[in-house]
């Protein structure tokens, strides 16, 4: 069961790759000491700063500032976490939480937690010719086609990867304001490039422009031909942590039943906290055994991709 609940759990955390606000500096932990400044929309990974930065993110999101908002990161994250902010608090229950646990609790408007399961994000090759860019002016929608890499290779952006497109910038999704900074837009497939080096990148969000007829525009204005892309994943072919401030309308886990066999030893059904799981227990006549499984047929999507923010590690 611990397995099984772990493997539930990695998949959950995976959903973090279609994720395209991201703050925190790719290959630094989050919570270290030093500076870094807010420049191509990396913000820095100084603790408070980069919680407090993934909660403006967020807010810039329209996400529900409530009860409800998380904060995930691994082992090395939350250590330098607590460190980091042991004597910024006054909450004297939290600091005492901090001391004898060891591990962040409610603070800096998030619930945290620490998770051994936060997922890698590998990137590609990155491999270019020029500088990569836009093709053409006023593309809209799910792709991307840009130009400036190298020809006929592959791999050169993997699902995950973030990047920005200088000159679009991003819009509050309920009142269409512009926020201030560029627009992240996430890879959402692996991408090869073509014989002239060109690259069709799928995309998210879409691009939809702001406009009197548009009610649920993404970016300020489409890009322009030519607009320089510039890529917010950390270094090429390397990985890093994508650890996670979320709220909890982003996701969601579906479990569907699992039919019962009959001719079995024993077999059973339960549901617990909405989650449906199977057990089975049959002979194995050749080796004179009882083998028993426990399965659950889940999935997890992401519903709401405003609603959280990926934090580098």
């Amino acid at each position: 069961m611990a397995r099984l609940a772990s493997q539930i759990d990695q998949d959950g955390l995976g959903q973090a790759a279609n994720i395209y606000n991201q703050v925190g500096t790719p290959g630094t932990t989050p919570g270290t000491t030093g500076s870094a400044p807010f420049a191509n929309n990396i913000l820095n990974f100084n603790a408070p700063d980069i919680f407090l930065n993934a909660g403006m993110m967020m807010d810039n999101m329209a996400a529900p500032r409530d009860e409800n908002r998380r904060v995930v990161i691994n082992p090395a994250a939350m250590a330098t976490s607590v460190a980091s902010l042991k004597g910024l608090f006054e909450d004297s229950g939290e600091i005492a939480k901090q001391y004898r646990k060891g591990v962040m609790g409610t603070a800096l408007g998030f619930e945290f937690a620490m998770d051994q399961n936060v997922n890698l994000l590998t990137t590609g090759s990155r491999s270019v010719s020029a500088t990569p860019s836009t093709t053409t002016a006023s593309q809209t929608g799910a792709t991307l086609n840009t130009t400036g890499w190298t020809a006929s290779q592959t791999g050169i952006l993997l699902a995950g990867e973030v990047f920005t497109i200088a000159g679009v910038y991003g819009v509050n999704p309920e009142n269409q304001s512009n926020i201030g900074y560029l627009q992240n837009f996430v890879v959402t497939a692996n991408c090869n490039s073509d014989g002239n080096g060109n690259i069709t990148i799928p995309i998210s969000p879409s691009i939809i422009p702001v406009g009197a007829q548009v009610p649920n525009g993404t970016v300020t204005a489409a890009p322009a031909g030519g607009a320089q892309l510039t890529m917010m994943s950390g270094a090429a072919s390397t990985s890093f942590p994508l650890n996670l401030a979320y709220h909890h309308d982003a996701f969601t886990l579906a479990t569907a039943d699992l039919e019962m066999p009959k001719g079995v030893d024993f077999a059973a059904r339960e549901t617990y906290d909405g989650i449906s799981m199977l057990i089975v227990r049959a002979y194995d006549i050749n080796n004179a055994q009882f083998p028993c499984r426990i399965d659950v047929l889940a999935g997890w999507a992401t519903l709401r991709a405003q609603l959280a923010c990926r934090i580098a590690g």
